[in-house]
């Protein structure tokens, strides 16, 4: 067996970078959870109201399209018929929807108002289908 030639000075450049760029990932993954809002009984309390105003936006769905034998292209075909009126979030903001073809999403995205999180910032996402 023969010994492994040295490494060139560009290589280990190489293993430097990629080592700085996984310490500036793990740094940035930390800054943010650090940096978060910390939670609140009454975060969490308008987070279980918006859960269940999410329920009930779900329900009034499955309702219009039992009736209607398709979902609706927005919320607001849910008023006033099923709704007395749509919702926000406990936080002021619309819940999400999005219709496809088959089936609707209907998003509550927490206290950031933003995709994803954890806590109280989580997303809760109801799916109501079209069976055909």
């Amino acid at each position: 067996m023969t010994p492994e030639p040295p490494k060139s000075a560009s290589s280990h450049l190489i293993d430097i970078l990629i080592i700085l760029a996984a310490a500036g990932l793990m740094l940035m993954v930390f800054l943010q959870w650090a940096n978060r809002e910390p939670e609140t009984p009454e975060d969490r309390e308008r987070y279980l109201q918006g859960r269940q105003d999410l329920k009930v936006i779900e329900a009034a769905t499955r309702d219009f399209l039992a009736e209607k034998r398709r979902l609706p292209d927005s919320p607001d075909e849910l008023a006033p018929d099923y709704l007395e009126a749509i919702p926000r979030d406990p936080w002021g903001r619309p819940f999400g929807y999005e219709k496809w073809s088959d089936r609707a999403f209907i998003r509550f995205y927490g206290r950031d108002g933003e995709a994803r999180g954890h806590g109280v910032d989580l997303d809760v996402i109801a799916i109501v289908w079209l069976h055909r």
